[in-house]
């Protein structure tokens, strides 16, 4: 849904294809590439904005990497160029699912139909019950 909002916000025209066609084609690219190298690494958004901690001590070690010292105060950004400012609501909106709001029943059965599940299961994903749908 946010891909479809993204395209009409930039005005792109109109496609004959749905959305998810090109995030199996996007996503089925770099999986398929992931299975080659070690450098292609899945992060899910809700674990990294749950808990980053946990993401970042997994990347750590998955990538071999040390985490220096910092004396500084590490200061996170609340809001992300092109994104609206990331508060305890939108953080609830991903957590919780509530953008699944945003679809009409049969359109979540319908993104469920041509979504290939071999690229959503390899991104740690499954199908979601259209039944959460508005």
């Amino acid at each position: 849904m946010s891909y479809k909002n993204w395209a009409k916000k930039c005005n792109w025209p109109e496609v004959d294809h749905h959305y998810i066609q090109e995030y199996n084609l996007f996503y089925g690219f770099f999986t398929k590439l992931a299975q080659e190298s070690s450098k292609f690494i899945f992060i899910k958004y809700v674990d990294l904005i749950t808990d980053k901690e946990a993401v970042l001590k997994g990347l750590q070690n998955e990538m071999g990497l040390k985490r220096r010292f910092f004396s500084g105060r590490l200061e996170l950004p609340s809001r992300v160029s092109q994104s609206h400012s990331f508060t305890d609501d939108r953080l609830d909106f991903y957590v919780n699912e509530r953008y699944l709001e945003q679809y009409q029943e049969e359109e979540l059965i319908h993104v469920n139909e041509i979504l290939d599940f071999d690229v959503v299961a390899s991104l740690g994903y499954g199908i979601v019950d259209a039944t959460k749908a508005k």
